[in-house]
C-alpha cells in the first residue's frame, strides 16, 4: 500500500459517518413513538384488529384484511406494554432486514425501508419468504418460503404462479412431485391448524373481504397510472380498471421475455409483477432487498428512491406525490434488460436459478 493510499479500514470509517445521519433518523423515531406511545395509525390498526379477535368481535371489517394467522399475531402484540410491543415491531423488521443485507447499512437509504419503518407495516414475513425462495428455488428451502407468503395472501400470487410451473415441469420430467412442493404444504398446516383450531369457521368470514384498489398506497406504475386516468375514482370495481391492465399487462410481458432474449429469469419476473400488480402497495416494495444482488442495483434503486425521502417528511398526506413509489422498479427493470444485451456485460451478469426459456429451432 502507497502512502497516499487509503486503508480499507479508514475507508469503511468514512463511509460509515456517511450513515450517521440515517442512522439518527431511524432512533429518534423509534426512541419517540415507542417512548410517547404515539405509533403510526397502521399499527393503530393493526393492534385493534388483534383486540377485536381477544374480545371475540368481528375481525374482518374497518380495513382488517389479513388471514387469522396474522390477526393471532396482531393479537399478542396487542398484549404486551405498549411501548414494548411498538418497539418490538419496529425492530424487527429492521433486523431482518440486516440480516438479509449480511450486516450492512444500504437497505437503510432505500425509500421503501424508511416507508415500511416509518408506517409500521407488516411485510417481514414476505420479505422473509420471498428472500427464502429466491436463493432456494430448486429446495426444500424455497417452499418454506413460499409459505410464509400465505402471511400476506395477495403477495403470493406471482411467486405462488411462478413455482406452480416449475412443480409441474419437475412432474412431468421426473414423473415425482417436488420436495418443495412437500415442504410448502407443511409449514402451510403448521401456521394455519391453530387458527382453524381456534376459529373452525373462520376462512368462511375472511374469503369475502377484499382490499380496495386505492390511489393512494398503489405501487405498481401500470394500475396507478390507469387510476389516474380514471380520474382518481375506485375503478378497481369494474371493467374500465381490469380490461386495459390485464391487455397491457400481456402485451409487457412479452415485450420484456423478447426484450430478455426470450427467457426469463425469477428476478425479471418479479420486478415485472411489481409493475402490473394492483396489490403491491408502496411499503409491500420492501421484498425488493433480496433483488439487489450488485452494487450498481443497490445505487441504482436508493437514487431513485429518494424522492420518497422527500415525500414522507414534506408531503406525506398528498395523494399525488406518491407517484414516486412507483419509480424504482421500472427504471431497474429497463437496466437490468440493457445490460442483459450488452456483449461486454453478458458474461459477467449471474443468471437466476431459474428461468423459462424457449426451445430454439435450427
Amino acid at each position: 500500500m502507497t502512502l497516499n493510499q487509503p486503508s480499507a479500514e479508514s475507508y469503511s470509517y468514512k463511509r460509515l459517518l456517511l450513515y450517521i445521519p440515517v442512522i439518527v433518523i431511524y432512533i429518534s423515531y423509534l426512541l419517540f413513538i415507542s417512548l410517547n406511545n404515539h405509533p403510526p395509525v397502521d399499527y393503530q390498526t393493526f393492534m385493534q384488529i388483534g383486540q377485536r379477535y381477544l374480545n371475540h368481535q368481528p375481525i374482518w371489517e374497518f380495513g382488517s384484511y389479513y388471514p387469522l394467522p396474522y390477526v393471532m399475531i396482531f393479537a399478542w402484540f396487542s398484549t404486551l406494554p405498549a411501548p414494548l410491543s411498538i418497539f418490538l415491531w419496529h425492530v424487527i423488521p429492521l433486523i431482518v432486514i440486516l440480516i438479509i443485507s449480511k450486516g450492512r447499512l444500504w437497505p437503510l437509504l432505500l425509500g421503501a425501508v424508511i416507508d415500511h419503518f416509518i408506517g409500521g407495516q407488516s411485510v417481514v414475513f414476505v420479505l422473509i419468504g420471498i428472500t427464502l425462495y429466491r436463493n432456494h428455488q430448486k429446495d426444500w428451502w424455497g417452499g418454506v418460503g413460499l409459505a410464509l407468503l400465505l402471511m400476506k395472501p395477495n403477495l403470493a400470487i406471482f411467486p405462488l404462479a411462478w413455482a406452480g410451473i416449475q412443480w409441474l415441469q419437475e412432474l412431468r420430467t421426473n414423473r415425482r412431485i417436488s420436495s418443495q412442493v412437500w415442504a410448502f404444504l407443511g409449514v402451510a398446516i403448521v401456521m394455519f391448524l391453530p387458527s382453524f383450531l381456534v376459529m373452525p369457521d373462520w376462512l368462511a368470514a375472511w374469503t369475502p373481504t377484499r382490499r380496495p384498489i386505492d390511489l393512494r398506497p398503489l405501487a405498481g406504475i401500470l394500475p396507478r397510472s390507469l387510476v389516474i386516468l380514471n380520474n382518481h375514482d375506485a375503478v378497481g370495481e369494474g371493467p374500465a380498471f381490469w380490461i386495459p391492465l390485464v391487455l397491457i399487462a400481456i402485451v409487457l410481458f412479452i415485450a420484456i421475455w423478447f426484450a430478455n432474449r426470450r427467457k426469463l429469469s425469477f428476478d425479471i419476473y418479479m420486478l415485472f409483477s411489481f409493475i402490473v400488480s394492483p396489490y403491491i402497495h408502496d411499503y409491500d416494495l420492501l421484498q425488493i432487498i433480496p433483488f439487489l444482488d450488485s452494487s450498481w442495483k443497490r445505487k441504482l434503486a436508493i437514487v431513485t428512491s429518494i424522492p420518497t425521502w422527500f415525500v414522507i417528511f414534506l408531503a406525506y398526506d398528498t395523494n399525488s406525490a406518491w407517484f414516486v413509489v412507483t419509480i424504482t422498479v421500472p427504471v431497474l427493470l429497463a437496466v437490468m434488460l440493457y445490460r442483459a444485451n450488452q456483449p461486454q456485460e453478458t458474461a459477467q451478469l449471474p443468471s437466476s436459478p431459474t428461468t423459462l426459456e424457449t426451445v430454439q429451432g435450427s
